[in-house]
């Protein structure tokens, strides 16, 4: 099967994309999982990708073949320090501050591995994932995860970037035009797997508002 993020933009690199404008970049994801290695080679040509993560299981051997470098750290925030400060053009950090006890003191760490002219990109779990349809496969309500222990507020969020010197370009829900008419046109078959199995399916994200994101430039 051939992953929506090979045909449609990933919407973590959307606005990066425009921001550099072809340019060659230099890109730290924290929790580089889920293709995300392989994606960036595709979407920023040329790119370095180092990634920083508890663990590489989850990494395809395309991914492994993407990664220029690997960071192991951990769940109290060692092994940062090996990664250098203003070095990185993209910082990403996608969905891993909800498994933080503190994900503020998390997203000051990614802010400062960001150059000046950087775009930071942190998503996570939305206050409405709290109460949203149960997943079927993947994870479409916050609890559904054990390993999410925390809910992200934004405003704190957006407050502890700009202390770090960093503009914020977009906050609030995740938006992706594409992958939402995919959720829709995916709920009556989402519904039937809930009449039948239990569950409510794939594809609803975007649906639902699952997700919320912060993306911004330093300064």
């Amino acid at each position: 099967m051939v992953r929506v993020g090979r045909v449609v933009k990933p919407t973590k690199f959307r606005f990066a994309l425009r921001h550099f404008k072809g340019r060659r970049v230099r890109i730290l994801d924290i929790g580089c999982g889920n293709n995300s290695p392989a994606l960036a080679k595709i979407r920023f040509p040329g790119c370095v990708y180092d990634g920083a993560d508890i663990t590489q299981g989850e990494l395809t051997e395309e991914d492994r073949r993407g990664l220029d470098h690997f960071y192991p750290v951990t769940t109290d925030y060692g092994g940062y320090e090996a990664i250098a400060d203003t070095a990185y053009d993209f910082v990403i950090a996608s969905h891993v501050l909800e498994h933080t006890d503190d994900p503020y003191r998390l997203a000051r760490i990614a802010a400062a591995k960001l150059r000046p002219g950087g775009v930071i990109w942190i998503s996570y779990p939305s206050v409405k994932s709290l109460s949203a349809p149960p997943g079927l496969g993947t994870t479409n309500r916050f609890c559904d995860d054990p390993t999410h222990i925390t809910v992200v507020d934004l405003i704190t969020l957006c407050n502890e970037l700009l202390r770090t010197q960093v503009k914020i370009e977009k906050a609030g829900l995740s938006r992706d035009t594409v992958r939402l008419l995919i959720g829709l046109a995916l709920l009556p078959a989402n519904y039937l797997r809930l009449k039948t199995r239990g569950g409510v399916g794939k594809g609803l994200w975007f649906v639902y508002g699952f997700e919320e994101r912060v993306i911004g430039v330093k300064r």
